[in-house]
Parts: C-alpha cells; sequence; structure tokens
C-alpha cells in the first residue's frame, strides 16, 4: 500500500482527485439554485450539480445511487434541513453533507452538529462560495479514499491468509482474525504487542537488530521462520514484509507447518529406503540418469559388478 505525505494511499489519491464530482444541492430559491450551480462547476471542473427544491426530492436522487455530496440550504418546504440531514444519516454516516444557509442561527448550526453535519457554511457574499468550493473538493476526496481504504481493510480483513500491519519499532498497529488464530492469539491480544512476542527469546535480538531495520532500508524482507504460537507450541511460518512510505510494515505470513512436517516425513521415509537398497547384498540395484549416467549404487552390485561406488557413479552405465 503506497502513501503521500498525508497518510492516503497514492492510487486512491489520484482516483479521488480526477472522478467527477456528483453534487445534490437543495435549495427551494431558483436563484440561490442558478447561482451555486454556476459557481461550483465554473471552479471546479470536476462537478455535476444536481439542483432540486425539496428535501423529499432530494432523497428520491439520493436513493438512485452515485452522490457524492449534498450541498442543502436550511429552510426547505416539508422538511427543513436538519430533518433531511439525520434522514440522510440514516442512509450514509459518512457522505459529505454541507448545510449552507443563509437564514440559520447558532441553535441551528448546533443540531446540525449534533445530527452530524459535516460542515456549516453561511452565505455572505462571494467569499462564501469560494469556501464552499474549497470544502466540497476536500470533503469528497477524504470521503472516497476511506471508502477505498475500507474495501481494502475488509478484504484483508475476511483474507484467508494472515495479514497484519506494525510500525518501525514493531508495535501492532493492525491484525486481522487469521494472522492472530495462526498464533493463537486474540486481535486486541495482538495489538498490545510488539511482532517480537511471537518468536523465542534468543532469537528476539535476531528480529530487532536484522529484520526490522532491513526492511524499510530495502523495502522489502521475506523468509521462512519458526516461530511461537500463545500456547509455546512452534509454527513454521512463510513471511513476507513490506514498507509503506508512512513508516508501515505490512507483513503477509502463511502457516506452512504442515507442508514441512510433509516434507520432513517424504525425507525420513526416502532415508529408510535408502538404507533399505543399501542393505541387499543379493541384488544388484542401481539407478540411472536420463543421459545414462548411474547416479546409485548399493552394496549388491558391488559384489556382483565389482565396482566400488565412488568407482562408477558418474559413469555412464554401457561400462
Amino acid at each position: 500500500m503506497r502513501t503521500d505525505g498525508n497518510n492516503r494511499t497514492t492510487d486512491a489519491v489520484s482516483q479521488s482527485d480526477t472522478e467527477q464530482i456528483h453534487v445534490l444541492h437543495v435549495d427551494n430559491d431558483p436563484e440561490a439554485q442558478d447561482t451555486t450551480k454556476i459557481w461550483l462547476e465554473r471552479t471546479c471542473d470536476r462537478a455535476r450539480v444536481e439542483s432540486v427544491e425539496r428535501a423529499t426530492d432530494a432523497l428520491a436522487v439520493f436513493d438512485e445511487g452515485g452522490v457524492d455530496c449534498i450541498v442543502s440550504d436550511y429552510d426547505l418546504p416539508g422538511m427543513d434541513g436538519i430533518e433531511f440531514l439525520r434522514t440522510v444519516r440514516e442512509r450514509d454516516p459518512f457522505i459529505p453533507f454541507i448545510l449552507f444557509t443563509g437564514s440559520g442561527t447558532e441553535e441551528v448550526a448546533s443540531e446540525a452538529i449534533s445530527a452530524g453535519v459535516t460542515d456549516y457554511l453561511r452565505k455572505s457574499g462571494q467569499g462564501a462560495y469560494e469556501f464552499l468550493t474549497s470544502r466540497m473538493e476536500h470533503y469528497v476526496n477524504t470521503y472516497r479514499t476511506e471508502k477505498i481504504v475500507g474495501r481494502r481493510l475488509r478484504a484483508m480483513e475476511t483474507a484467508r491468509e494472515g495479514i497484519a500491519m506494525f510500525d518501525e519499532d514493531g508495535q501492532f498497529i493492525y491484525a486481522n482474525q487469521a494472522f492472530a488464530e495462526m498464533y493463537g492469539y486474540t486481535t486486541a491480544e495482538l495489538l498490545k504487542e510488539r511482532w517480537k512476542l511471537l518468536f523465542d527469546p534468543e532469537d528476539r535480538e535476531y528480529v530487532e537488530n536484522t529484520i526490522m531495520p532491513a526492511v524499510p532500508h530495502k523495502g522489502r524482507w521475506s523468509d521462512e521462520l519458526v516461530q511461537r504460537r500463545k500456547d509455546g507450541s512452534p509454527v513454521h511460518v512463510s513471511v513476507a514484509l513490506s514498507y509503506a512510505e508512512n513508516g508501515t510494515m505490512i507483513c503477509v505470513a502463511f502457516d506452512i507447518s504442515e507442508e514441512t512436517e510433509a516434507e520432513r516425513l517424504l525425507d525420513e521415509e526416502k532415508q529408510r529406503f535408502e538404507l533399505l537398497i543399501e542393505a541387499i547384498t543379493e541384488y544388484a540395484i542401481f539407478s540411472m540418469d536420463p543421459e545414462g549416467l548411474v547416479t546409485t549404487w548399493n552394496s549388491g552390485s558391488e559384489r556382483i559388478n565389482g565396482y566400488h561406488h565412488g568407482e562408477i557413479i558418474g559413469e555412464k552405465f554401457s561400462i
């Protein structure tokens, strides 16, 4: 995950900074509708303003989807701006909602804040419209970025592989359920700890002095490690660390204990088979590669053919 200086992902920033902005403007004054639409679309070439007179009409537009920001007056027929805001918040707690009014009071501002308004702006000359454009763009970019990051976090949370994040000191700042379960902890327990918790005490100095400094320097690090679960049992993992520009280290871990155990059993079986073959003296048993070079030679082959092991290995079978 790449970040800019504001700790936003750069691909999310580029997307939110270039996509068209659908602004839903609610005001029952036709002149105010025209002024706001002209000003926003002239000062922000990404803005597309759709104006309606009533909150009920605005809700119908909102429910169709695709709205990025709501700019609403307070004094509306049928349902005022605060009631409209509360209804919107029931549908979407985070979409930017700017109460842009010339008839509001301190009491209205207080109500709006309590209801979850994103910003409260007074209509007071040209400067108000300049500020409205600036605030609208900022809130929409933030809203879009948070949605992208939120989708990624949800994807990480449901991923089968273990994913964690920690700072340059190794302090956990995030761990998905798969990661926590791999080590027998809860996510809450890990967030109180540092990554070295998962290592044997004798390995923790290597973690702090070798692995952790290598990641910011090289940008990434990977290896197979034997770590410890909460109950003390070993877990063989394949770990990859990558470094984000904001100082966060992203860790992806796979439990390869079963694969490692299968390889160990296979090696043991192979060794037993080789010992068995070597113990047979009544028969000559040997193997060759595709080119006919002798690769193994048991004691029976030596007794029957007369060649010692060192003489025949690597020679053509035609000898």
